[in-house]
């Protein structure tokens, strides 16, 4: 998030009740107009895949069998960002989840998506994994502006073993592109 002066609100004006006594703390509270939630979204994966923990992840989701010794996944990350009056390429590619080993990352493939309600980008990776192996992953970048100051970034992304790419890519693609964004109402009480 910014720390740019130009956006600071004050506490007093986040109280939407002018009565308040001078004297007396305020409460200000989580979700609300000033402080979004994230965007609520859904994916859809195979009924027999299973729900994983994953530190800094709002959902992850691989698929019980390995191919090559490696699940199949689907992780779903969500970053908050100062809201942009434009959608810069930058700033979508700085919410590519980096391999942990430091191993960089090789675009592939990258598309516009036009077809969602906000600017999105549809990227194919490869990388090497934890074991040495090529890995692709799906990403899908969806930028989703929830107020004047706050946007998020919502990063669907899907891995693969590259030796089954012809296997799994479909699947994988199906998966990742179905991630739908919900409107996440904030009543500001």
């Amino acid at each position: 998030m910014s720390n740019d002066t130009n956006r600071v609100v004050t506490v007093d004006e986040l109280v939407a009740a002018r009565e308040v006594d001078e004297e007396r703390d305020v409460v200000v509270r989580f979700p609300s107009p000033h402080f979004p939630a994230p965007p609520a979204f859904q994916i859809a994966v195979p009924p027999h895949w299973q729900a994983v923990p994953v530190p800094e992840a709002e959902l992850a989701l691989r698929d019980p069998d390995t191919v090559d010794g490696f699940h199949a996944n689907v992780v779903v990350r969500v970053r908050r960002v100062a809201a942009l009056d434009a959608v810069t390429d930058d700033l979508l590619h700085s919410a590519l989840h980096q391999p942990a080993d430091g191993s960089g990352i090789e675009i592939v493939d990258e598309q516009v998506r036009a077809d969602l309600d906000t600017p999105a980008r549809w990227l194919l990776v490869r990388f090497r994994g934890p074991q040495g192996q090529a890995l692709l992953a799906r990403h899908l970048l969806v930028y989703v502006p929830t107020s004047e100051h706050v946007a998020s970034i919502v990063t669907a992304v899907g891995t693969i073993p590259a030796a089954a790419a012809v296997e799994l890519g479909p699947r994988m693609d199906r998966i990742v592109g179905s991630l739908r964004l919900a409107a996440f109402e904030t009543n500001g009480s």
